[in-house]
């Protein structure tokens, strides 16, 4: 390769994905913790802290495909949810 021009061999075994919004707004951010304390020998708590979707980030709809609606291609719905966070404390025994 010479010139710095494009390797058409490379770019046949290794073909590049498409990024469509979709895919990219696809990813979420969930994560969780936990801590366990001993509070006897048979009892034990548990504290548990859990978030969803943490960036908060919009997955879109379907666009609006009715030819004849004045929003035609327009995206005008959410298919997943905001934020979500929970708290949980257990009791083990």
């Amino acid at each position: 390769m010479e010139g710095g021009g494009v390797n058409n061999r490379a770019a046949a075994h290794f073909p590049q994905k498409s990024r469509r919004p979709a895919d990219v707004l696809s990813r979420r951010s969930d994560s969780g913790t936990f801590q366990e304390l001993s509070l006897t020998e048979r009892f034990k708590l548990e504290l548990r802290f859990e978030g969803y979707n943490l960036t908060n980030s919009v997955m879109p709809g379907n666009p609006n495909l009715t030819v004849t609606s004045t929003q035609f291609g327009g995206i005008t719905s959410q298919v997943n949810y905001g934020r979500e966070v929970q708290y949980t404390l257990r009791l083990h025994f």
